[in-house]
């Protein structure tokens, strides 16, 4: 098997193949990192790939997970973004004014609080 697979191949697998291979990178990311304490690993770039296998697999499992993505067969490419259409550019939006207050719901206030008041003072 090859050491680094692509995300088209990743899709293509099955989830316990996923989950399979999701526990081998991360034995390798644990050797690697072995290595690399014990001043043994010659090639520090393996670090980083192996996290990006990893990364990887995990990206292609949440998103089986969250139901974005679905196993892709093997016989059918992946089908490419179709490039934006030409549209017509959207008309900028009328700006907002704000209508002024009526003048009856302010006078209709002041007449509740003079009866107020008013009622207030003839207790007195």
């Amino acid at each position: 098997m090859k050491s680094t697979q692509t995300l088209n191949e990743l899709r293509t697998m099955e989830g316990s193949e996923l989950d399979a291979r999701l526990k081998e990178v991360r034995t390798e990311l644990f050797n690697l990192r072995f290595q690399a304490a014990t001043g043994q690993l010659e090639n520090h770039r393996q670090i980083r790939n192996v996290r990006r296998q990893i990364a990887q697999v995990l990206t292609v499992l949440s998103g089986r997970q969250l139901g974005i993505e679905d196993i892709v067969s093997a016989e059918t490419p992946l089908a490419a973004p179709a490039p934006p259409a030409a549209a017509e550019p959207e008309p900028e939006p009328e700006p907002l004014v704000e209508e002024p207050a009526e003048a009856d719901d302010a006078t209709e206030a002041d007449d509740a609080t003079d009866s107020e008041s008013g009622q207030a003072e003839e207790k007195k």
